[in-house]
This record gives C-alpha cells, sequence and structure tokens, in this order.
C-alpha cells in the first residue's frame, strides 16, 4: 500500500470486488443528490438494491427530480454503510468515507417511472 501523509488522495486505498459486493450487501441506505434548475444541490435518500454491480433505486415519475436528473443526468450516489464483518476490514485514515464511487458512473432512465442505475465499476 501507498504511503502518504496526505489523507485526501483516497485514491491509494482500493478496495476488492468482494469488499464493494459485501459493503453494498451490507447497506441499506444510499442519498440519491442532483441539481435544481437554478444549479442548487439536492439530495434524498432511498431504499435501493444491489444486483449485478449496480445500485437500483425507484421513484414515482411525478416526483421533481425525475424532470431534474432528465435535463441534467450528472447524480451522485452515497452509500450508508453499515459495519462490515470480515476478519480483515479495509484499510482507512480515520473521517474517511469507506467507499468511493467513480464519475464514470453510468444511470438509465426507464420511461414509465424515474428508475436510475449506477454501476460502481467501470
Amino acid at each position: 500500500m501507498a504511503k502518504t501523509t496526505d489523507h485526501e488522495i483516497v485514491s491509494i486505498y482500493p478496495f476488492s470486488d468482494e469488499q464493494v459486493d459485501q459493503m453494498m450487501h451490507n447497506s441499506m441506505e444510499c442519498v440519491l443528490m442532483w441539481a435544481t434548475k437554478d444549479s442548487w444541490p439536492v439530495g434524498v435518500t432511498h431504499a435501493f438494491v444491489w444486483e449485478g454491480d449496480k445500485i437500483w433505486i425507484t421513484f414515482g415519475e411525478h416526483r421533481h427530480r425525475t424532470a431534474a436528473i432528465k435535463r441534467n443526468p450528472k447524480v451522485s450516489v452515497n452509500v450508508a454503510v453499515r459495519a462490515i464483518t470480515t476478519a480483515r476490514p479495509p484499510i482507512c485514515p480515520a473521517a474517511q468515507s469507506p467507499l468511493k464511487a467513480p464519475a464514470s458512473s453510468t444511470m438509465t432512465k426507464k420511461p414509465s417511472f424515474g428508475f436510475i442505475d449506477c454501476s460502481l465499476r467501470s
């Protein structure tokens, strides 16, 4: 593992696919964040399903976030990770987020209702 004194550089703490799967299967909530028409950030907590290396979230077509995400598909998802029960948990510096999604997350919209899936792997 790389040695650093700058703990703002979190890309040097990679997770294996197994660790990502375990974290995501132990999680139940995420915050979906998007921008309003005036470019203000907004976020709402959602339950989600982790399936096929993707986060699946549903919400009603009538919700304002549906129009906002169609207008600007740049979204962010923050997953609330519960405690991991492994013999050797991932090594993270104190106060750092244990999961980091790449900027190249993909998004798919279904026509009948607001629906996105964000892939954590490229």
